[in-house]
């Protein structure tokens, strides 16, 4: 009897163990905000930050291949908060990101241009989602759009 009580608990317990093991991952991308048809990915990076360079990395395929932009458009984010990011894309593995501090020019450089129109993801550090929408930003808007066409995908706050 006790024989039988023991390998009861001893199953139980295997099986409990077993289930705990096997716990499928958690699907980040059934709630992410991504438009397939605009490539455009709105993150809650402040409050969900680890979930967030999660759904980057899936939509934008930068685990396969490319390299990420980050622009700062405003002061909404210090270099603090940019080196924060930074660091938690290396732990994902994830190292070519590059930064850029920009302020409103219609022609901000051919480099600059050729480096998002490239990326896997060009990520606005902005508060105002429309912020491309305003003068002076024409060229980068126009950058961002050959990316997309190139399988990139924008990245905004929310």
């Amino acid at each position: 009897m006790i024989n039988k009580k023991l390998s009861f608990c001893l199953i139980l317990a295997i099986t409990v163990v077993a289930a705990c093991l096997n716990k499928p991952e958690q699907d980040f991308t059934v709630h992410a905000d991504f438009a397939e048809d605009s490539r455009t990915l709105l993150v809650d990076f402040r409050n969900r930050p680890d979930t967030s360079l999660q759904e980057i990395i899936h939509f934008s395929g930068i685990r396969k291949e490319g390299y990420g932009v980050l622009l700062k458009l405003d002061s909404i984010a210090s270099q603090t908060s940019i080196d924060f990011i930074k660091h938690k894309l290396v732990k994902q593995d994830i190292n070519a990101v590059h930064h850029y501090d920009i302020s409103v020019d219609p022609n901000p450089g051919d480099h600059l241009l050729a480096a998002i129109e490239g990326a896997r993801f060009t990520w606005i550090l902005s508060q105002d989602q429309s912020i491309l929408d305003n003068a002076g930003f024409e060229g980068i808007k126009r950058a961002v759009e050959v990316s997309k066409g190139n399988q990139g995908i924008l990245v905004l706050n929310r």
